[in-house]
């Protein structure tokens, strides 16, 4: 049997194969995107969020995620996400 799983999605754990007691694994789904508020982008970027040209850029960043589609409608942007090799 086998559990598949994606992180950072509530309640994606399923069991498949349960009447294969011969082995057990866990299949991790990494996912390509993950969503983060603009707010939140914000408070990351600390002090550098307070500087015009900075603002001007990041406002320049959103309304090109915008443009492709990459912003919900809760406001959150679409970002890729890169998986370190170990």
């Amino acid at each position: 049997m086998y559990i598949e799983l994606t992180p950072g999605v509530p309640g994606a754990i399923t069991l498949h194969e349960a009447k294969d007691l011969t082995s057990l694994k866990a299949v991790v789904r990494r996912p390509e995107h993950i969503y983060v508020g603009v707010e939140e982008l914000r408070r990351l970027a600390g002090p550098q969020a307070d500087e015009h040209a900075w603002g001007v850029e990041f406002e320049q960043m959103i309304a090109y995620a915008e443009s492709k589609g990459w912003r919900r409608e809760d406001g959150a942007l679409r970002v890729h996400v890169e998986w370190p090799a170990d």
